[in-house]
């Protein structure tokens, strides 16, 4: 139960991560253009 909880937790966090990538990403590209 736990470990897979812990595994939850740890691609919860990578989609979070890329989804603030992907808005970084946006953010660069309107401040350049």
């Amino acid at each position: 139960m736990y470990f897979s909880s812990l595994l939850h937790h740890l691609f919860f966090q990578s989609d979070y991560n890329k989804k603030e990538i992907q808005a970084y990403k946006q953010y660069r590209n309107q401040k350049r253009g």
